[in-house]
């Protein structure tokens, strides 16, 4: 604003003119600080703040801030342990400077409050050692009145005893050279004798029997209880001795004590006491061990059960692993197992722990030819895994390292358990192999041309075993020889040591002179005798003619004769006696043989009984033999003896014509040839 002004007065000349220009401008706020200066017992970040649009020009060290000081553009930084003077001025154009803002910010380190051990509180029973604690260092300076502690106060070092009955008020102050006094720590500590909460044995859980609780008070109390989860009182049952929980209870304790003069206790209440049936502690198949080969562990419990388990050696929990079926441990482990078996309304089992060792176990050895049935001997070779040393038996028993050593092919000639195991130094011995090899030879028997075999062939036949007989058959008008192997017999049982193989050898029948055997003797009874028993009397030579041979028995007539007027017998046969009657010995008949025998009727001493051909009984006399069958007949041509069943006389009825005083005359007999074989 420009002012021009002139003084004027009547009779005075005008003043000269005056004139003045007036310039007002706004003058910045100071700026102002956040926090405000002073003492502070943390570092500090101090923010500046002035009129909006204008700039703030600082300094930290006391000196005055021009615009070629710092610009403040964001909070500065005061450090712990730091006294730092900061002035400012806030500058805009067209207004006028601020006032220049100037503050010291003290920032020093203040112990932190003691603390005290136990914290403060009410105990019972017991007096209480109070421990203060603070900074490292720091002096600690502490009253128990109440007042407040100074440099001139107790100074602590050692707990401070608050007794039984008292009550005190604990404060303290933590000093410490160039750190700030830390707050005051208060604590009341007040100790009054209540009486001491009973206390139960055994205690609250869960139990697999019937218990018995006891209560254990302070001396000259008397204690109330009761048993349904109600809180005692005076008028509760009154403890006098042990407390009885059944078997299969569910029961809750709860207890107080009382004592003139004394605090009631506080009230027990140790839980619930169940009584159940506890399970039985899981099983394990195989048990626990060591073992040269994978095992699949099987555990067990009682029905209804459900079985955790863990196999790293931790204690089981329903949370582990849920049993389904059997544990592998494999070859080369060691596995620790452990279970618990869990069923609702029982105990949990007791934990089952069993450790099992797998190792590894040598390979079964292997014999070659294998285990079999052969119709020869056999050499067998074992082997088994490199290094290894094999032992082994063959009496079927189980071998052991005081067994027989294998060092080459067993030479097996009968059959034979063959049994063997291999050893090695830190393997487990391996299983036993068990080779069982039948040895039966083979006994073949055939017949030549003209011939057949009686008999089984080929047979199988152990060794040293005997195989069953069989005979070597001619055919009609032919003869056995001898076997392959020389054997002149026709029938052979062999035993085996070998394998057999024969063949019946057969050739074509001859015949030679007849041979006559004279038989004599007497009989004066009856000179016209036509029929009678004909009896061997002893055996006769066997006479060869050729590759034929006739054996011919040396034959009496035994005479009978009727005592009441019976007739007398017509028909006769030949009796065996001590020998096997008249017989080829070694060939069947193939052509017509006359065979001339002489006889004569010789007296009797003894009688035998027979029956004449119409049935009329008789009395006949024997020649010592003892009694006799029936007198044979029949109708046409009769047999003789058993040995000649299929032979027939040729058509002539075996009469014997006799003449003269007891003398027979030479009677010829044809023998026809059988009609098989």
């Amino acid at each position: 604003m420009t002012i021009k002004a002139m003084l004027v007065k009547s009779g005075y000349g005008d003043s000269s003119i005056y004139s003045g220009v007036y310039t007002i401008t706004h003058t910045l706020a100071t700026p102002t600080a956040s926090p405000v200066a002073g003492a502070h017992t943390s570092s500090q970040n101090i923010t500046l703040s002035g009129e909006e649009g204008s700039t703030i020009y600082y300094t930290t060290n006391g000196s005055t801030p021009t615009i070629e000081s710092s610009v403040y553009s964001s909070a500065i930084n005061v450090p712990i342990d730091t006294t730092m003077v900061i002035k400012a001025l806030a500058v805009k154009s067209g207004y006028g400077d601020s006032e220049i803002y100037s503050g010291e910010f003290a920032i020093t380190h203040i112990l932190a409050t003691p603390t005290a051990s136990p914290v403060a509180g009410t105990f019972v029973y017991s007096s209480q050692n109070v421990s203060l604690s603070g900074e490292d260092g720091s002096t600690i300076y502490y009253t128990t009145n109440g007042s407040t502690p100074t440099t001139e106060s107790s100074v602590y070092s050692s707990p401070i005893n608050v007794p039984i009955d008292t009550i005190m008020n604990i404060k303290a102050l933590a000093v410490k050279s160039g750190y700030g006094n830390s707050e005051i720590y208060s604590g009341t500590f007040t100790i009054t004798h209540t009486l001491a909460t009973p206390s139960a044995s055994p205690v609250a859980g869960n139990f697999t029997s019937a218990q018995t609780i006891t209560l254990t008070t302070e001396e000259g109390s008397t204690t109330y209880y009761t048993t349904n989860g109600s809180d005692p009182t005076i008028g509760s049952t009154l403890y006098s001795g042990s407390i009885s929980v059944p078997g299969d209870t569910t029961m809750t304790l709860k207890a107080f004590s009382v004592k003139e003069g004394y605090g009631d206790s506080a009230v027990y209440s140790g839980g619930v006491y169940t009584t159940t049936h506890q399970l039985s502690t899981p099983t394990s198949s195989p048990s626990a061990g060591s073992f040269t080969d994978a095992q699949s562990v099987i555990l067990s419990s009682e029905d209804g059960t459900t079985i955790y388990y863990t196999t790293n050696g931790s204690t089981p929990t329903t949370g582990s692993t849920l049993y389904s079926g059997a544990i592998t441990v494999p070859i080369d482990t060691t596995m620790t197992i452990k279970s618990i078996a869990t069923k609702n309304g029982y105990a949990t089992s007791e934990v089952y722990s069993g450790t099992f060792v797998t190792t590894h176990t040598l390979s079964t050895p292997v014999a070659s030819p294998a285990a079999g049935s052969y119709s020869s001997s056999q050499s067998v070779s074992l082997s088994a895994e490199t290094g290894s040393t094999i032992y082994y038996t063959t009496n079927g028993s189980t071998p052991t390292t005081e067994s027989s050593v294998y060092s080459s092919a067993i030479t097996i000639n009968s059959t034979t358990t063959l049994k063997a195991i291999a050893v090695k130094s830190g393997y487990g011995t391996s299983a036993t192999l068990s080779s069982t090899y039948t040895i039966n030879y083979i006994l073949t028997y055939s017949a030549g041309a003209h011939g057949s075999i009686s008999g089984s062939s080929p047979q199988s036949v152990p060794y040293n075993g005997n195989g069953t007989e069989v005979s070597a058959v001619a055919d009609t008008g032919y003869h056995f020889v001898n076997w392959s192997d020389s054997v002149a017999t026709a029938g052979r049982q062999d035993t085996a040591v070998a394998n057999l193989s024969v063949t019946a050898n057969f050739a074509q029948l001859s015949w030679g002179t007849p041979v006559v055997q004279e038989m004599r003797g007497t009989n004066p009874y009856w000179p016209n005798i036509y029929g009678g028993w004909f009896e061997t009397q002893e055996c006769g030579d066997t006479f060869t003619t050729g590759n034929d041979a006739l054996k011919i028995t040396q034959i009496k007539l035994a005479a009978s004769y009727p005592t009441t007027g019976a007739r007398r017998p017509t028909y006769g046969f030949i009796r065996a006696g001590s020998c096997t009657g008249p017989k080829l010995a070694s060939a069947p008949v193939t052509n017509t043989i006359e065979i001339n025998i002489n006889y004569i009727l010789s007296p009797n001493t003894t009688y035998c009984v027979g029956v004449d051909k119409a049935g009329t009984a008789f009395d006949c006399l024997a020649d010592g033999y003892g009694s006799r069958p029936p007198f044979p007949y029949a109708s046409g041509n009769v047999t003789w003896a058993n040995e000649w069943a299929s032979y027939t006389y040729g058509g002539v009825s075996p009469y014997f014509y006799g003449s003269g005083a007891g003398v027979f005359a030479l009677q010829s007999i044809t023998v026809a040839p059988p009609s098989t074989g």
